[in-house]
């Protein structure tokens, strides 16, 4: 059997890929070749404790931190000094595991534990870097001490804050709390430091130092081996304090990036701040800085793709350049800001609130509105991604500078109500539990013409949903909180307010704030004219048009109406329009039959419109449509008696023919031409004594009604009559006649069973198509209302004659 391969290290405990001796770079000094890591290892390892470490490791970064704690402790019980079980240990604590990044294959560390103690307060870290004898091992753990001290700060959830503001305290059901402090307007711009303090004139490098910078940045940098890298870069310095390629060296390993590009974009670059102030010490101020040029562009990046601002980086970059350089870089930074704000999906914004006062600091002292309209475009878009708490935290922010601003205010009511935009504030309104904060809100401070706009419509429509109850509560609140300075906003609003309750039948309501407004102006005729719809029970002008009987001068508030205006045109015209409705003439007579069908029709198109709107363009429109169901009625009439003539004329057709013998030889004669001279005594008599006066009432009856003059529909009425009779006669009466009377025998065989059937049936389908075709299409009319009981009745009608047609038919052949 094949004994196991023979272990020299630990697994590394960032991926758990198993470390061998070909990994070794340097005596003491093992690269991980999967996650790039560099670990600093003693030169013998017990077989059996380094199985127990790689147990604890896997179980570590697969979460199991409870378990990987009993195998920790367990090797130190066994293994006192074990390095590498204590530095398990501090990473259990924190519950520290390293997760591969799919984008550049790092492993970066995650903390699922967040304690109160920091990291490098930590025994475990302590003693970690206390058993670290080699200095290179001490200096690499200290430098991970200070990663995982960062890491432990942006984990850390902040402590929130309270806003105490007097306004918005009481309209919030809980109070509005901070993610981040609050940012007061910073005015002073940033103290540029020094450049070049330690710079050399024409100054050169050497070139054996520059070829093994070189060399290191080459061979190990890029292999992502930093400890050796870093100590080729200190031996380099040691030489030459100004290379600043080395200095930059340095920083990249402290980094354990091989270039700040592949930097994860939330990493902090603070600790490499003191390297950083050398690299500026030694640039001329002529010179090109590619260093300085490197932070910004990892500022915006970690702005762009992890959504996070670093305001220490920020005013790091100010500190080395001067003011109107530092003025460029803040508005190139909201730029940014704005760029970043433009998708529509985001998971937090709070990086907005420093970023955002970060490049407003310089505007507030020299550009007082440019400040503003910076915060304001960036509340606009929070708003509409609905960021309402953040939104709130940041009017007030502007608040400070700019008290009354209007559109600033206007985005805190959006933000207080949680709606987008202010034009969709009155569908919060409507409801009852934000009356309380909706009292409290109308101060002076918020006397904003378009939050009272909005406030009406949410009356006008509570009062639709027939809320009365609320819908009265809000308007007294309106009322009383609304600007003295806006009494013609108001008065406007008492007579929609008026017109609205009138439409819905609340008269004794709509009474009192009309005689509010006749107190506030008593030359309103407006005001007037709704007293005079509720003294009719009126909820619509129409209804004022059909409903007064008599004449409008009889009653006191139309003549006040007249005479509050000195140009009363529309109430004139109204006038007119009545008086010759009231006339006994045939255009007032139509118009009120067409109406009476359609009443709700025409009352509908009026709501709460005005008189000078009804009688501008409603009122010409009502002619019109009376026009159209006049001829709409005539058609229809028409219509229907033209489709009943048909079906009656198959139907009758076929049972004369189908029962010629029971109907025209009684005594069994079989003889045509007698069978002929008895049907032509029948038929003449029935359709000269029968059916001749029936179609004459029928038509006389009908016509007038849909023509001008009674002469005409008379006229028409008789030719009608006398056209229907000829064509039923026809193909009732002469036409079986002749078939009888020329074709003898031919017609008695067939017609006892398959003509009738075939001529019924087609009867029957005639009414089922024709007539309920018919009555489908018509109700799509404004005479549905009025055809409707006609039309069916017909269909009834013809149906019982079909049907009685078919039973007589039957019972004859049978028997």
């Amino acid at each position: 059997m094949q004994s196991p391969k023979k272990r020299y290290y630990p697994d590394c405990y960032i991926c758990g890929n198993k470390l061998e001796k070909k990994n070794e770079i340097l005596p003491g000094l093992v690269h991980c070749p999967i996650c790039k890591y560099e670990h600093h290892v003693d030169q013998s390892y017990d077989q059996n404790i380094m199985e127990r470490l790689s147990i604890a490791d896997k179980l570590r970064n697969t979460l199991q931190f409870d378990e990987a704690l009993k195998h920790y402790q367990s090797i130190i019980d066994d293994e006192r000094l074990s390095f590498e079980a204590h530095l398990g240990l501090f990473l259990n604590t924190y519950g520290i595991s390293f997760v591969q990044d799919p984008v550049d294959k790092r492993f970066n560390p995650i903390m699922h534990k967040i304690i109160e103690e920091q990291p490098s307060k930590n025994r475990y870290m302590i003693q970690v870097i206390d058993m670290a004898s080699d200095p290179y091992k001490k200096k690499h753990y200290i430098r991970e001490q200070e990663k995982y001290d960062q890491l432990w700060l942006s984990s850390k959830p902040v402590v929130p804050k309270k806003i105490h503001q007097k306004i918005l305290e009481p309209l919030l059901e809980k109070k509005v709390e901070k993610p981040i402090k609050v940012l007061t307007p910073v005015i002073d711009v940033v103290e540029t430091k020094p450049i070049g303090v330690q710079a050399v004139k024409n100054y050169k490098i050497d070139p054996i130092i520059e070829n093994k910078i070189k060399n290191a940045e080459i061979i190990y940098l890029k292999a992502n081996k930093f400890s050796r890298a870093e100590k080729i870069f200190d031996e380099a310095l040691a030489v030459d304090p100004h290379a600043k390629q080395a200095i930059w060296g340095k920083i990249l390993c402290k980094l354990q990036v091989m270039d700040l590009d592949l930097l994860t974009p939330g990493t902090s670059l603070k600790p490499i701040f003191p390297l950083f102030e050398q690299i500026m010490a030694c640039v001329g101020e002529k010179e090109d800085n590619p260093y300085l040029a490197a932070l910004e562009k990892h500022l915006y990046k970690m702005l762009n793709q992890a959504s996070t601002f670093d305001s220490e980086l920020f005013e790091f970059i100010l500190s080395w350049k001067k003011e109107p350089s530092q003025r460029m870089i803040a508005h190139n930074l909201y730029g940014m800001i704005r760029k970043n704000l433009e998708k529509e999906v985001h998971e937090n914004i709070l990086w907005v609130h420093e970023a955002l006062a970060a490049t407003s600091r310089f505007l507030i002292d020299i550009d007082k509105e440019g400040y503003v309209s910076q915060y304001n475009d960036t509340l606009r878009r929070l708003t509409e991604l609905k960021f309402y708490k953040d939104v709130l935290q940041m009017t007030d922010v502007v608040l400070q500078v700019e008290p009354r601003c209007k559109e600033t205010l206007i985005l805190q009511i959006c933000a207080i109500y949680k709606v987008p935009r202010l034009s969709e504030l009155h569908h919060v309104l409507r409801d009852l539990k934000f009356m309380p904060s909706f009292e409290k809100l109308l101060l002076g401070i918020y006397e904003i013409p378009e939050f009272f706009a909005e406030i009406k419509k949410a009356i006008l429509e509570t009062i639709h949903e027939q809320n009365y109850k609320f819908a009265l509560q809000l308007m007294d609140i309106y009322i009383e909180k609304i600007p003295k300075k806006e009494i013609k906003t108001l008065n406007e609003s008492l007579q929609d307010f008026s017109d609205h309750l009138i439409y819905h039948e609340r008269f004794k309501e709509a009474e009192k704030y009309l005689n509010l407004l006749l107190t506030n102006d008593s030359r309103l005729p407006a005001a007037y004219w709704s007293k005079l719809k509720i003294a009719l029970k009126a909820r619509t002008n129409f209804d004022v048009l059909m409903l007064c009987k008599k004449d409008l001068m009889q009653y006191p508030d139309y003549e006040s109406a007249i005479n509050s205006v000195e140009h009363p045109d529309e109430y004139l015209k109204f006038y007119q329009i009545h008086d010759d409705l009231r006339k006994k003439s045939m255009d007032s007579r139509m118009f009120k039959k067409a109406i009476s069908g359609n009443y709700d029709y025409f009352n509908n198109q009026c709501k709460t419109e005005n008189v000078l709107t009804f009688v501008s363009t409603i009122h010409p429109k009502m002619e019109e449509d009376v026009s159209l169901i006049v001829g709409e009625e005539k058609a229809a009439i028409s219509n229907l008696v033209i489709r009943s003539l048909i079906v009656l004329c198959i139907v009758s057709f076929g049972f004369v023919l189908g029962n010629i013998q029971m109907l025209f030889d009684p005594l069994l004669t079989a003889d045509s031409l007698v069978i002929a001279a008895n049907m032509l005594n029948i038929l003449t008599k029935v359709i000269l004594f029968g059916l001749l006066p029936l179609f004459l009432i029928l038509f006389i009856w009908s016509s007038p009604s849909t023509e001008e003059t009674y002469i005409k529909g008379l006229l028409k009425g008789v030719l009608f009559g006398l056209l229907s009779t000829l064509i039923f006669a026809v193909v009732v009466g002469i036409i079986p006649w002749a078939a009888v009377r020329f074709l003898g025998n031919f017609v008695l065989n067939i017609s006892s069973w398959y003509l009738p059937a075939g001529l019924l049936g087609v009867g029957g389908l005639g009414i089922l198509f024709v007539m309920i075709k018919f009555h489908n299409d018509l109700k799509d009319s404004v005479l549905f209302g009025r055809f409707k009981p006609i039309s069916i009745s017909n269909i009834i009608f013809l149906g019982f004659i079909w049907i009685s047609a078919i039973v007589i038919s039957i019972l004859q052949y049978l028997y």
